[in-house]
């Protein structure tokens, strides 16, 4: 899945979060439970679209901080997106954490 350039749309962002094997963060899952996808290193169909998620990310997303790092942020169907890689700059992983309501803001069934 290359979109040739073009900026990726949010159905496309879809499409392409549907078809990741997303990982469970094991080190993680205590204080900051999430998933991630690694950039795949040989398929260079999969890096492109890798790319063009990740500048999705970039440019539709939000600044938050996470402790006193600052990361662009992007919610999407009950998730919330982000990315990571080394010093370079280069982004290497696409994460991805469960968006959870407020307390006061969750619906309660009762049977």
């Amino acid at each position: 899945m290359v979109f040739k350039g073009l900026r990726m749309k949010l159905h496309q962002f879809s499409e392409w979060v549907k078809k990741q094997k997303w990982v469970w963060a094991k080190t993680y899952a205590k204080f900051a439970p999430h998933y991630y996808v690694v950039k795949n290193k040989e398929n260079l169909l999969e890096q492109a679209a890798f790319l063009d998620a990740s500048k999705f990310i970039k440019n539709k997303g939000y600044k938050g901080k996470f402790y006193n790092r600052e990361y662009k942020y992007y919610k999407f169907s009950g998730w919330k997106y982000w990315t990571t890689g080394p010093p370079s700059g280069e982004i290497t992983v696409i994460n991805r954490e469960k968006i959870k309501l407020p307390r006061s803001t969750r619906v309660w069934e009762f049977g």
